[in-house]
């Protein structure tokens, strides 16, 4: 039967250690901090509630995050995190893994610190991952390290039978972190993600970059870029099958957006403007002027 862990008040000031049950769990309320290993760790799980969690300071290590929603034996699935803020030290706030069917709504995630040997270090990141939603979250101000840096990142790598498809980036922002505000990098595989209504500002490198031949059929839409220390919106390295819309590429210090060797399947009514590296091309019903 389900089994449901709440504060009285939903106040974090509960803290909860381990359970057995791997399935129909409801933890809310709850405050998790300074592990030795994962903070938080949902593994080979399946209809799993997290809600109003602070979680923060994992262990050290390229394979340790703040919260993991992994599949190593089979998949985690059905899992729902909601009102959720990580920060501190975790190579990723939010790691969702060889899973699917995960939302993660409502979350703020904040890097502090942490040596991860030249790994990627993000706020979320799908891998090897489907059909999973982020909504109405942020990554923001994260601590600048020596690795690149995303507030949101989809990869997967030698794996090719797991691919990062049916994915939703929902009206979610990537604010001030010192690399990447959106990145998709992802060998094994990428179809059919919708980045909407999303805003990646004031980021240290790009505002979104989706790069590699084995990604295709990812739609933009509704989306702003501005004040980042390159690109807007980069766009490279074979993809095929965009679609880009209604997006806003404004103020940024290199080009505003930049597509190599790409094909799209719809580029209209963009507006790219004032991007100190030229504008790019928004499309043939695009505009570039003051909005």
């Amino acid at each position: 039967s389900p089994i449901t862990l709440r504060t009285y008040d939903n106040n974090g000031d509960g803290i909860i250690d381990s359970s057995e049950q791997r399935e129909y769990i409801k933890i809310e309320g709850m405050k998790a901090i300074n592990s030795s290993g994962h903070v938080v760790s949902i593994e080979n799980s399946h209809d799993i509630i997290l809600k109003n969690l602070a979680a923060s300071h994992s262990g050290i290590s390229r394979y340790l995050v703040v919260i993991s929603i992994s599949g190593e034996n089979g998949p985690s699935y059905n899992v729902l995190i909601e009102d959720v803020w990580t920060w501190g030290h975790g190579r990723y706030g939010i790691q969702i893994w060889r899973s699917h069917d995960v939302t993660v709504r409502r979350a703020v995630m904040r890097y502090d610190a942490g040596d991860y040997l030249g790994q990627p270090v993000s706020g979320v990141v799908t891998y090897y991952s489907r059909n999973v939603a982020i909504e109405n979250a942020m990554s923001f101000d994260q601590a600048k390290s020596n690795q690149e840096q995303s507030g949101f990142y989809s990869t997967g790598h030698y794996d090719t039978s797991l691919p990062n498809n049916d994915n939703k980036w929902l009206g979610t922002i990537a604010l001030g972190n010192p690399s990447l505000g959106y990145a998709s990098d992802s060998d094994s595989g990428t179809d059919n993600n919708v980045y909407q209504n999303c805003v990646g500002w004031g980021n240290g490198f790009v505002g979104l970059s989706i790069i590699r031949s084995t990604t295709k059929n990812t739609t933009i839409e509704n989306c702003l870029f501005g004040g980042n220390s390159e690109r807007g919106f980069y766009h490279g390295g074979g993809v095929t099958g965009t679609i880009f819309k209604h997006n806003l590429i404004i103020s940024n210090i290199g080009k505003g957006i930049d597509s190599r060797s790409v094909s799209y399947a719809e580029k209209n009514y963009n507006n790219s403007w004032n991007n100190a590296g030229g504008n790019g091309d928004p499309g043939p019903d695009g505009i570039s002027q003051d909005p």
